[in-house]
């Protein structure tokens, strides 16, 4: 089994075993509830064979100075598999930047003590 960190690292441009082979960007936008959006969509096809698909979404507000990362929506999923292989978890979300940053250093953390 391979950890999604790995696809996630790789996708991010931090180190990883995982190499994209192909890489697949649509950005588009919308308005939802009187709020522009700016949104992409990617599709990343690794050499191995797994496809991910990563969504960003970030309202165009003003931000909250009291906020010390700025709201926004980062998912992950895994859109298909090589017969064979395993990747946990299939999907993960992120309700800001920060968020995914601490989730890839503790899951990189962890990974590292049980190797």
């Amino acid at each position: 089994m391979t950890h999604l960190h790995a696809y996630i690292a790789a996708i991010n441009a931090a180190p990883s075993a995982q190499q994209i082979a192909k890489r697949e960007l649509t950005d588009h936008s919308f308005e939802e509830s009187g709020i522009e959006v700016t949104a992409q969509t990617g599709v990343y096809t690794f050499a191995n064979g797994v496809v991910v698909q990563r969504e960003f979404e970030l309202e165009q507000s003003e931000p909250d100075p009291s906020q010390s990362c700025q709201e926004c929506w980062i998912g992950y999923k895994v859109l298909s598999l090589p017969d064979g292989l395993e990747v946990q978890p299939r999907s993960k979300a992120f309700a800001n930047k920060c968020q995914e940053l601490f989730w890839m250093r503790m899951t990189a953390r962890d990974q590292a003590a049980s190797a």
